[in-house]
């Protein structure tokens, strides 16, 4: 009776996952032979269509980013990694989901290298300018999971249906 009881509590009270980290990808050119690739997470949940992930730079708003990291290849820079923890301020991801008015990251410093936004969409390594090439739509960092969901009058029915048993059990 409990394990009943239990798989029908389980089915009635499963919760519907509305919102889903999201993951952005991006890509920066540099001097010839030198780019760097990266990605930043957040949760659609927090951020609404048209707000900014961070109010680094120009966007304004709390910093709701959950993780970022860029990775250089080729030129002076190549393999540093920049992350949340070597970036001492909130980096600017402007306009959710299409990003259109800015994309930067602030005050980091890794490996001897610094590096900072100088304007919308262009990141300096040491002196090095790198641009903001391409930037990917959001997409779910992990899959979401479907969730059966029963309309109102299932979970009316099921009540019902453990009210006679109960009934049933207490005239025993």
């Amino acid at each position: 009776m409990y394990k009943f009881v239990a798989v029908i509590f389980a089915i009635v009270a499963a919760p519907t996952a509305n919102a889903a980290v999201q993951r952005v990808d991006f890509t920066l050119d540099g001097p010839p032979g030198a780019e760097a690739t990266g990605f930043i997470t957040y949760d659609d949940a927090v951020v609404l269509d048209g707000e900014a992930i961070s109010g680094g730079g120009i966007c304004s708003g709390p910093d709701n980013s959950i993780d970022y990291e860029i990775n250089f290849v080729g030129g002076a820079a190549d393999g540093v990694t920049f992350d949340n923890a070597s970036c001492a301020n909130p980096p600017a991801f402007c306009n959710v989901p299409d990003f259109s008015v800015d994309v930067n990251f602030f005050g980091c410093n890794a490996s001897g290298f610094s590096g900072n936004g100088t304007s919308p969409n262009t990141f300096t390594v040491s002196g090095v300018d790198y641009i903001f090439s391409s930037i990917s739509a959001p997409a779910p960092a992990s899959p979401a999971i479907p969730v059966p969901v029963l309309p109102l009058f299932g979970p009316l029915i099921l009540c019902g249906l453990l009210g006679v048993i109960g009934l049933r059990k207490l005239k025993k």
